[in-house]
C-alpha cells in the first residue's frame, strides 16, 4: 500500500487530510517539531507552507537520499503563500494544491505524483537488470 508522510503544521487541516486519505493510503503523520524524523519509508510527502518553510532542509535531504528515485513533495497552501514565496519553492516542491482543497483534484494530483514515482522505480530496476 502506498504511504504518505503528512507534514502539516495546522493540526485540524492535518487531521482532515489524514482522515480523507486514510481511506486510500497508509498515512504517516509527522508532527512539526525541532527534531523532525523523515527516516520512515514513504512514497509521497504532503506539506503545508509553514512546515515547508520550517523543514525545507530536512525535506530536501530526504529527497536527495532517495535519488535517483523520484520522491514527490506536494505543497498544500493558500494562494497568498505562493505570491509571497521566494524561488526556493521549486527546489523542494513538485506540485502545488491551492486551498480550499477539492478532494477529487487531490486524488488526481496524488495519483499523478505516485505514477511518476513508480515510473522512476521501474526505470532504476530496468537499468540494474541490464548491468
Amino acid at each position: 500500500m502506498d504511504s504518505f508522510c503528512l507534514l502539516i503544521a495546522h493540526s485540524e487541516n492535518c487531521r482532515l487530510l489524514a482522515e480523507f486519505l486514510a481511506n486510500h493510503y497508509r498515512i504517516i503523520i509527522q508532527a512539526p517539531q525541532d527534531n523532525l524524523d523523515l527516516d520512515e519509508l514513504f512514497d509521497l510527502c504532503i506539506v503545508d507552507g509553514l512546515a515547508l518553510h520550517q523543514y525545507k532542509t530536512q525535506i530536501q535531504r530526504r529527497v536527495q537520499q532517495e535519488s535517483p528515485i523520484f520522491l514527490p513533495v506536494l505543497l498544500v497552501t493558500h494562494q497568498q503563500y505562493l505570491q509571497q514565496t521566494t524561488g526556493y519553492l521549486w527546489e523542494v516542491v513538485d506540485d502545488v494544491l491551492i486551498t480550499p482543497v477539492n478532494k477529487r483534484e487531490l486524488l488526481v494530483r496524488v495519483g499523478t505524483l505516485l505514477r511518476l514515482r513508480y515510473y522512476s522505480l521501474e526505470k532504476i530496476q530496468l537499468i540494474q537488470r541490464l548491468q
